[in-house]
């Protein structure tokens, strides 16, 4: 069996703030995940610790929980139940007033005889990279469309 570990960052143009707004609100997922990834809200806590989702894509069918975070920064994740099982974090560096690099690293194993037998012939950690990267361009189009609006408001006023 072999682990999935993955290290995926981008650079966006939005500050920490507003990144992690995103990361850690599990209801908005759906705003700018892949659509061919299914996210099903089981609980979403204003605090963010405990918001847990039910995540189904081609892959097969896990979920994940929001286990603590530090504001601005970090998000840690536990995935569970289904076909993987391990963690993974948020993390975001300020690069400038406006601007971050956002770090998804993860460390799973695949859980269930199929995935574990699967993962001895397919890299499931480029597979999940190349999600992340449509993942972050769509992370990247939802907080363009949120500052447009923001600033068509501001104008407006």
């Amino acid at each position: 069996m072999r682990k999935i570990v993955c290290r995926d960052s981008c650079e966006l143009e939005h500050d920490a703030k507003k990144v992690f707004d995103a990361v850690s609100d599990v209801g908005a997922y759906e705003l700018w995940w892949p659509e061919d990834v299914k996210i099903k809200v089981i609980c979403r806590n204003e605090n963010i610790s405990g918001s847990k989702v039910d995540i189904r894509s081609s892959g097969g069918s896990f979920k994940c929980e929001l286990v603590s975070f530090i504001a601005d920064k970090e998000v840690k994740v536990n995935y569970y139940g289904g076909v993987l099982r391990g963690s993974a974090v948020w993390l975001i560096d300020k690069t400038g007033e406006d601007s971050c690099r956002l770090h998804y690293n993860l460390d799973l194993v695949p859980h269930g005889f199929i995935p574990e037998f699967l993962s001895n012939f397919i890299d499931f950690s480029a597979i999940h990279s190349r999600t992340m990267t449509v993942m972050f361009s769509g992370l990247k189009k939802h907080l363009d469309s949120e500052r447009n609006r923001d600033l068509k408001t501001a104008w407006r006023k």
